[in-house]
């Protein structure tokens, strides 16, 4: 991400996101009240003689923020709210609009208060080189999940469910399926690999159909296999996805030690937690072990991050705590399959230096 414009005077930055990793931060950045501002199309209807065109015109906007969306393979930040200022004097200001935040699209976000350390913070974390494209890849005989990791991401972006006969009935059936399955598959990837966003491309999955995607692939998209690193795991779908975050990302690249992180220290949680060690706290009980000094690594999921300002500022008071205290403070994206399992415990969690006891 490029910083273009730090306004302390008027608490706004001006940003460049150059990677998908940086629109997650930006969504994170972005609360309901902000200003956002950027060149933006709109179709804005005049009176031209009678005749109304309603031509889409390109105009820079100003909207207060009361909604974002973020969908991890589309690459676009949502931001919907009300027209605070516009360039073309035919736009009725306090009408709604979206803004799209995408890729190598300035955008200026503007808060009421002046930019808290720990979003500045945020952003110069942001402040990287080219980062590697990486999707991953569950496969067995029936179904295949493909996933693209960033460092605070891990989004499925497409399942593919093919009907294939059995291979106990008609042979040349089932190879003729599979053929189409293997067809299918190989057309995305590559597809992504253009798109520059499968730089590398991880396959993991039971049995055999590992190997016979590379014979496939040997075969029919040769382009294909300088990209492609296999290896073998418990389960394909969705689990079989977790299982390569877990154990088989490449260690020297980034965005896989973050996602492989998250992931372990999300497993280090409920590991302790199964075996009742009593060093792990939850919901308000890690409010009372941060007050202890009691915490080593502190665990929130992204969306609380995205509530109320107070809200918000309450969980920054807590990680500010938790560092004075030399803890360390992970936030833990909603887009990582295995956050899920952290909503049920209120989205914040600790794991703990010593055994505490809670009131």
């Amino acid at each position: 991400m490029r910083l273009s414009e730090h306004d302390t005077d008027n608490h706004s930055i001006t940003v460049i996101p150059e990677h998908m990793d940086d629109l997650y931060t930006l969504y994170n950045l972005i609360m309901i009240g902000d200003r956002v501002s950027s060149k933006t199309s709109r179709r804005i209807k005049r009176d031209e003689g009678g005749s109304d065109t309603g031509k889409r015109t390109q105009v820079f906007m100003i909207i207060k923020t009361e909604q974002t969306e973020f969908h991890g393979f589309g690459d676009i930040i949502r931001v919907r709210g009300k027209i605070v200022e516009a360039s073309d004097s035919n736009i009725t200001i306090g009408s709604y609009h979206t803004i799209k935040i995408e890729l190598f699209k300035s955008i200026i976000i503007q808060k009421k208060q002046p930019w808290s350390d720990y979003d500045l913070k945020n952003i110069e974390g942001a402040i990287v080189g080219q980062t590697t494209g990486i999707v991953i890849v569950a496969l067995d005989d029936q179904s295949a999940t493909i996933a693209r990791v960033g460092s605070h991401a891990t989004k499925i972006i497409l399942e593919i469910d093919p009907s294939i006969p059995r291979k106990s009935g008609d042979v040349k059936q089932h190879q003729m399926g599979m053929n189409e399955f293997f067809k299918t598959l190989s057309n995305f990837l590559l597809e992504k690999v253009s798109e520059h966003i499968a730089d590398q491309i991880i396959i993991g999955g039971p049995g055999f159909t590992r190997e016979e995607y590379l014979d496939y692939c040997k075969l029919n998209y040769p382009k294909l296999i300088p990209k492609i690193q296999f290896t073998a795991t418990q389960s394909a779908g969705r689990p079989g996805i977790r299982e390569l975050v877990l154990h088989h990302l490449p260690e020297h690249l980034e965005e896989a030690k973050e996602a492989s992180l998250q992931a372990n220290l999300i497993k280090s949680f409920f590991d302790e937690l199964g075996m009742n060690t009593g060093k792990v706290a939850y919901s308000k009980q890690v409010y009372q072990a941060a007050e202890m000094g009691a915490v080593e690594t502190l665990l929130v999921l992204d969306m609380l991050m995205r509530g109320s300002v107070d809200q918000r500022n309450k969980i920054i008071d807590l990680i500010n705590l938790v560092n004075e205290n030399r803890g360390r403070v992970k936030i833990i994206s909603t887009m990582q399959e295995s956050s899920e399992l952290l909503e049920n415990f209120g989205g914040i969690v600790a794991l703990l230096r010593f055994k505490t006891n809670f009131n």
